[in-house]
């Protein structure tokens, strides 16, 4: 089963050139997660980087015979540090035969890869879009939250489309500069194409095409949600809210048709929920087993969670064992009841109920120990503990980053510096790994987005340094100044 928890870890990790092999033993042998679980979420995680990779502009690619390099081998590695044994040749031999064959295989399923956003594509990008823009403005209520922004950027040199917090800007290079409108923060157009999420939508008759609101959009002939809806009905289209809509015919999550749905009695609940006199829905998904009749949203928090006569719900998954007439919604991650305390839909093993304590978003405590997310954080004193950051915490022994303990980290001269960056009297970190190359003197993170930093001796995108980029051109005022010099 994925968590969102591991699937923003992972999706985090790999952002920051954590190798694959590297990211599965720290959460199987630190973190103690199911490999299973790993490899599913790995898969969901590696499908939407394939996504967002497939809208960003084709790069050249070199013939397999120019991108495969004979592999060197590589000392064996034991534990943590490599013991300096070499491997025996005949296994070598066959590990660079391998390689050879996952590198050609790469580079076909690449190939294959780079072709313009299909409709699938675009619609997630819609869906995900919304999903993101509805947490932001729940965690923008709060006096805890950060500042955050996305969606269309003009710039001087073109426009560009940014789908999340800290996400990378990727160009929209069909967009006509001069003539570009934005229409809400889906929608947009020039004297060419009309644009959702920053992907041009097909189809439409510029003319007539008119933004109806959130994600939904018509023209003279058809409706659209990031795509023409095929199904849909113009004549008697009409929206519901963000997320849902109907016609004479059927009921649309986005652009998908809940099947099924009953159109006499159906009605939009908070968040993703809805419901009809047969069914209760999430997204476009029945709910199997909830009760229509006795079925509630529970809280205001983008509608994590609901009940019913028989069960508790977060999201579309049922919360097992909770305990109708006790439970209690503490964030919108925590839960707990006189029996036991929840992360998500799962139960916290070692998690005391009467002692427990949300300390922010994803970290908590009891008597006993400190958690992130549903994890124990390694070794952390209960009574000490205390949190910088939603990913930073530290006690009297050590600093942590998520549940696991920074090893470099110099606990009394330890700062966090926004968002995923902090530093301390020797290093620069980010999500708790050392930037190489850092003065950690004159380091500094420049925007609300907390991607570029700089150093009196270069400008850092994410922990990559931005070769050619001159720090003293790099401000929170002029970000432009931290890009690569072009060539």
């Amino acid at each position: 089963m994925e968590s969102k928890e591991l699937f923003e870890y992972i999706k985090s990790q790999l952002n920051n050139n954590v190798s694959k092999e590297e990211i599965i033993k720290i959460l199987i042998e630190q973190g103690g997660w199911e490999e299973k679980d790993v490899a599913d979420t790995f898969v969901a995680v590696e499908r939407e980087l394939q996504n967002q990779n497939i809208l960003i502009q084709k790069p050249e690619i070199k013939t397999v015979e120019e991108k495969v390099e004979q592999p060197k081998i590589q000392p064996e590695v034991t534990g943590e540090k490599s013991k300096g044994k070499t491997i025996p040749t005949r296994l070598g031999s066959l590990l660079i035969l391998l390689a050879a064959v996952l590198v050609i295989a790469g580079v076909r399923w690449y190939e294959s890869s780079l072709v313009p956003p299909e409709a699938d594509d675009v619609s997630n990008l819609v869906q995900k879009s919304q999903e993101q823009r509805e947490v932001k403005k729940e965690e923008s209520a709060s006096s805890t939250a950060q500042e955050f922004s996305y969606g269309y950027r003009i710039k001087d040199d073109g426009v560009y489309y940014q789908d999340e917090l800290g996400g990378e800007e990727r160009k929209i290079t069909e967009a006509d500069l001069a003539t570009f409108e934005i229409l809400n923060e889906y929608y947009s157009k020039d004297k060419t194409n009309v644009y959702c999420v920053g992907v041009v939508v097909k189809g439409v008759e510029l003319l007539t095409f008119e933004v109806l609101g959130g994600t939904y959009a018509i023209d003279k002939s058809h409706v659209f949600c990031g795509e023409i809806i095929k199904e849909a009905d113009l004549a008697t289209f009409e929206v519901l809210n963000e997320r849902y809509s109907k016609d004479k015919n059927h009921i649309y999550c986005f652009e998908k048709i809940i099947k099924g749905a009953d159109l006499l009695t159906f009605k939009v609940l908070k968040g993703t929920y809805s419901k009809d006199k047969n069914n209760v829905y999430w997204g476009d998904k029945n709910i199997e087993g909830a009760d229509p009749s006795t079925f509630e949203v529970l809280s205001d928090l983008s509608g994590w969670y609901a009940k019913d006569q028989n069960h508790v719900y977060y999201w579309s998954g049922v919360i097992k064992k909770a305990d109708l007439s006790t439970f209690e919604i503490l964030n919108k991650n925590y839960s707990k009841d006189k029996n036991n305390v929840y992360y998500e839909e799962n139960i916290i093993e070692k998690a005391d109920s009467s002692t427990f304590e949300v300390l922010n978003e994803n970290y908590a405590k009891d008597k006993n120990y400190a958690y992130f997310g549903k994890k124990v954080v390694e070794e952390a004193d209960s009574h000490t503990f205390k949190v910088l950051n939603g990913w930073y915490a530290k006690d009297k022994n050590h600093v942590y980053c998520m549940w696991m303990i920074i090893k470099e980290a110099d606990l009394s001269t330890f700062e966090v510096l926004g968002g995923v960056y902090a530093k301390d009297k020797k290093y620069a970190y980010r999500l708790g790994q050392v930037i190489k190359q850092v003065d950690s003197s004159t380091f500094e993170v420049l925007n609300e987005n907390y991607n570029y930093a700089k150093d009196k001796n270069n400008v850092y995108n994410y922990k990559e340094i931005v070769e050619g980029a001159n720090p003293a051109n790099c401000t929170a005022e002029n970000l432009e100044g931290c890009e690569a010099p072009t060539k």
